[in-house]
């Protein structure tokens, strides 16, 4: 079965790390998992953008980690504009948050039954 988690963003929240656990079981049991997180827009205040820079750079370091890196199957991140387009069709599509509800309400009946 094709099963697509919908996120709102990474993180070190337990939500987050709930629904890594749960993709990484069904992956487990054969099933093909993607995750689709929404990629955050950079901040527009030179302070805030610094600590964002600096966060990403310690993150490709490998400095840094959260829930999201110890996902084993594909990981799809995108920003909140093509976030929609970015979800694969599949058999099940799941939003995992109330801001991801309406997200997933949207999609085509090609990316699979929804689920909240």
């Amino acid at each position: 079965m094709k099963i697509t988690f919908v996120l709102m963003g990474r993180g070190l929240s337990g939500g987050v790390r709930v629904v890594v656990q749960h993709a990484n079981l069904l992956r487990a049991r054969g099933h093909d998992v993607t995750i689709v997180s929404q990629r955050l827009a950079y901040p527009r205040k030179l302070k805030s953008l610094a600590k964002r820079l600096w966060a990403e750079c310690r993150a490709r370091l490998g400095l840094s980690r959260d829930h999201l890196d110890s996902f084993t199957g594909r990981l799809i991140e995108a920003p909140a504009a093509k976030l929609a387009a970015s979800v694969p069709p599949g058999d099940v599509v799941i939003a995992t948050y109330w801001t991801t509800a309406g997200l997933v309400r949207d999609l085509p009946a090609a990316c699979g039954r929804k689920f909240y």
